[in-house]
């Protein structure tokens, strides 16, 4: 079992560390620290007891498809059971389906569907069968937004005076392009037909269905385990734990069953899985495959406090490669002493030099104040040297600050954008002031 008692604490002590920091926020440095164990080391050899099992049940079936011409029976017509077929199991316990259709019971007719002819004439999905559907540009209206007087119905000439605009005489509003002003326009999937013609989907467009009758072979796959173990190890750490040898064979689940190798409580496990597995072979059911397997799995108890907490810790596999702690030992005090102060004092600096960067940046992008930029840019620099050298120390802690810090700066810098839309209104016709002005002046 154990060969090298000092390897194996020093291992023992890495992995308790390394499980206990998968669950919590510690550092695996200050975890080995606080983490005293007991030299006293209890041993067992557990056993986890699997039968898997492959089913095959068989019945009669009507079956429909599209005639395609590639009926081909795989069962006489004269059928007297339906266990006198060869099926083909799969080579491993998985599930399968098989069909074996019966010469003789095919039967060729037209779709109902369809009546034969393969596709179907159906209302169109986008208009509603009505031919047309809303313009989309001026939602139903008829009217359009002037795009040159953006809809207040007055426009400036160049020398800067109001006039009415001649393009929507001075409404504000042009009739639609579009639709032309009626406010619909023809559908584009039926062309204005109200109607559009789709596969039949019973038959796949051949018009014509096979019914047949078959036998159909389903193969079904069954797991029963049970472990065996001196301190009632999980199922899934028994699985996951490598073994120091297994054990295989088949068997028969209806016949007894013994085996001597095995200590009693392993024979009992044994004889458990028979008797579960034993319901499956009922009427048309039977047995395809068996196997029983017996792993035989390593497992150490070791007894460890963390800063004075008792826990218990269960090593397991053929080398104590895996780890099982059930509950980790964890109290206010403990936390207190494992807790990584340092990164949450730069968490807080960082977030710190991200408020004052969020106070300061919007009084020198609205109002323009030169005092306040070296202000500004020392809370950057705290924002950011901090927030990097977090990021060195705790990957996630790191990631998880600027992704906040960066979403908070981009909402900050919309609402500016729109504070500075509503203060300052951009002029509509600068541009058009600025052409004329250049033709005016170049004419002259």
């Amino acid at each position: 079992m154990i060969k090298d008692r000092g390897l194996f604490f020093a291992k023992a002590k890495a992995l308790i560390a390394q499980n206990i920091q998968g669950r919590t926020f510690f550092t695996r440095g200050d975890l080995i620290r606080f983490i005293s164990l007991n030299p006293n080391v209890e041993e067992s050899v557990d056993h986890l007891v699997t039968l898997q099992t492959l089913t095959e049940r068989r019945y009669t079936d009507w079956f429909e498809e599209p005639d395609r011409g590639r009926f081909h029976p795989k069962a006489p017509a004269n059928l007297n059971s339906v266990w006198d077929i060869a099926s083909i199991p799969p080579s491993s316990f998985v599930s399968d389906t098989q069909i074996y259709p019966i010469a003789g019971s095919q039967q060729v007719f037209t779709c109902p569907v369809c009546s034969g002819d393969g596709e179907l004439i159906v209302v169109c999905h986008s208009c509603g069968g009505g031919g047309r559907r809303v313009c989309y540009r001026c939602a139903g209206t008829g009217s359009q937004v002037c795009n040159i007087c953006n809809g207040s119905g007055m426009r400036r000439r160049f020398d800067n005076r109001l006039e009415s605009c001649m393009s929507c005489n001075g409404s504000g509003r042009k009739v639609c392009f579009a639709c032309n002003g009626t406010g619909s326009e023809v559908c584009s999937f039926c062309l204005g037909k109200g109607r559009v013609t789709k596969l039949c989907s019973k038959c796949a467009g051949v018009g014509r269905l096979i019914r047949y009758q078959a036998v159909v072979c389903e193969f079904k796959p069954h797991e029963f385990t049970e472990v065996v173990s001196r301190w009632g190890l999980p199922l899934k750490e028994m699985k996951a734990a490598e073994a120091s040898s297994t054990w295989q064979t088949n068997i028969q689940p209806s016949l007894p069953l013994s085996f001597s190798q095995f200590p009693q409580e392993v024979q009992g496990a044994i004889n458990s899985v028979a008797n579960q597995a034993k319901g499956l072979e009922a009427g048309d059911t039977r047995f395809i495959r068996t196997q029983l397997s017996v792993k035989a799995v390593p497992v150490a108890h070791v007894s460890f406090r963390l800063h004075g907490v008792p826990g218990d810790a269960w090593f397991l596999g053929k080398d104590f490669q895996r780890v099982f702690i059930p509950k980790v030992p964890f109290t206010f005090e403990t936390w207190l002493r494992l807790k990584d102060w340092i990164s949450v004092g730069l968490a807080i600096l960082s977030l710190l030099g991200f408020v004052g960067f969020a106070l300061t940046a919007p009084t020198i992008y609205l109002y323009g104040s030169d005092n306040m930029f070296w202000l500004l840019l020392f809370c950057c620099a705290i924002w950011v040297i901090s927030g990097m050298i977090l990021l060195v120390r705790r990957l996630i802690a790191g990631l998880i600050l600027f992704a906040v810090t960066i979403s908070i700066l981009a909402a900050l810098i919309y609402w500016v954008a729109r504070v500075e839309r509503y203060l300052n209104p951009p002029d509509e016709y600068t541009s058009q002031q600025h052409f004329f002005g250049k033709r005016m002046a170049w004419h002259s």
